[in-house]
Formats: C-alpha cells, structure tokens, sequence
C-alpha cells in the first residue's frame, strides 16, 4: 500500500518530485492514523454516553473502591477479551469458570459460557479455570478425566495473562490486593511475587 500511494503521487507530481511525493505520502498516512484514532475515541464515546445513570454512578463507585483499597489492576478488556475469545476457541474442550467480582463474594458455581455470562471485565478480582474434562461414562465405572493445563497455560503466556496454580486450578488475576503474595507462573517456572508488573 505504502509502494502504491508512493508511485501515484509521483505520478500527479512528475517524477522529478520524490521529495514532494514523499511529504505527501506521509502526510497522507498522518491523516489516516488521526481519522482511524478519531474513530476510536468515538466508540470509546459512544459506549459511555450509552450507560444509564445507575451504571455510570456504579462505575464511579468501583473507580473509587478500587483507589481506597489500593488495589493494582493486572488485566485490561484486551486480555479478558482475548481471554475469552481463546477459550470459545478451543475446539475439544470447554473449560469452566467461576469468579470472585470486587465488592462481592466468590462464585462458588461453575459456568461454561464465555459469550454471555461473564461480567463487566473491570469487576472482576480473579477468575478460575478447571483445565480438567471430565467425561461420564457409566454409573459403575470412573470417569474419563483429560488435563488441558497445558494448553490453556500457553494461551495465557501467549497473551501475556497473570495467573497462578490454586489447588489444581489456574487462576487468572484481574487485581492484586496490598501485600498478597502470589505464586505467578512463568513460562518455565513459577515466581512467587508481592507485585505483577500492572496492567496498561
């Protein structure tokens, strides 16, 4: 693209004009990142002026709890977005969840649906996954148990997620609250930290 726009404005320039044509390109693709980042802030725009009343006077409450608490936040939407899409991706095994959300107490029930019925991302204080399938196979005989840590693992030192082993189940943490310790993994290891770098 960047070749095409070059040779059509030394084109309309004459070829004689390389330095005009270059000016012109890059003040075309200037123009190109204003509008892409114009539109941007807009959807951004659009989807505040879309909440109610309550939801944004409930945003500016958890904004609050959040600096009294002091707690530092490790994820953002585009890791619990990639999150999500990665484990609707996954074609033999539908991994379940459950989740602690600030200002409430853990979920103990299991959920398997990552379209609809995970909550507002910035609520969310930790979120765990069962990487174990479990098929049923007769009344009498144990059940079928498949272990997808590991791909579930790669997935998230793919994207960068901050998680721990807890018990057999990986915890992905969306906060980090004042002097907990966390064993993180790392690709490799695991590290025990008082801080995971934050998140952007």
């Amino acid at each position: 693209m960047k070749r095409r726009s070059r040779r059509l404005v030394r084109q309309s320039l004459g070829e004689g004009a390389s330095d005009q044509a270059m000016l012109a390109v890059g003040f075309l693709k200037k123009a190109s990142d204003n509008l892409a980042s114009r539109a941007s802030r807009s959807c951004a725009t659009i989807c505040r002026q879309m909440m109610t009343q309550e939801q944004k006077k409930d945003s500016e409450r958890l904004a609050r709890y959040v600096i009294r608490e002091q707690l530092v936040s490790l994820m953002n939407d585009t890791k619990w977005e990639a999150l999500r899409s990665a484990m609707i991706a996954l074609k033999e095994f539908n991994p379940c969840y459950r989740l602690a959300c600030l200002r409430s107490e853990p979920d103990v029930n299991w959920d398997g649906d990552w379209h609809y019925h995970l909550p507002p991302f910035k609520c969310i204080e930790w979120l765990e996954i069962d990487p174990v399938q479990k098929k049923r196979i007769g009344r009498l005989v144990k059940d079928e148990e498949t272990d997808f840590s590991k791909e579930i693992k790669t997935i998230l030192w793919a994207e960068h997620i901050p998680f721990s082993l807890e018990g057999g189940l990986i915890r992905i943490w969306g906060y980090q609250r004042p002097g907990t310790q966390i064993n993180f993994e790392y690709q490799g290891s695991s590290h025990n930290s008082g801080g995971f770098a934050p998140s952007a």
